[in-house]
């Protein structure tokens, strides 16, 4: 995502500080999803313990797949 985002604001005269405004939210769920399930393994849960973090970063990869496949286009031509 950051490197989609990246190529997007490429071209702005306000890249460096548009980038970091607009990926850090999008990063978000990510974030937090992987941070709690880090700390429910490591503190000897099983993998059903963190099924639902990880059915968050599966439908977020797909979401943002679809995303990337849809503004490729518009990406590569600037």
């Amino acid at each position: 995502m950051g490197t989609l985002l990246s190529a997007l604001t490429v071209n702005t005269r306000t890249r460096e500080i548009l980038l970091p405004v607009i990926l850090f939210p999008v990063l978000i769920p990510v974030i937090l999803s992987a941070v709690s399930a880090t700390g429910i393994m490591l503190s000897n849960g099983n993998f059903s313990d963190v099924a639902g973090e990880l059915q968050i970063l599966v439908v977020y990869d797909l979401i943002f797949f679809v995303v990337a496949q849809m503004v490729f286009e518009y990406t590569i031509e600037d």
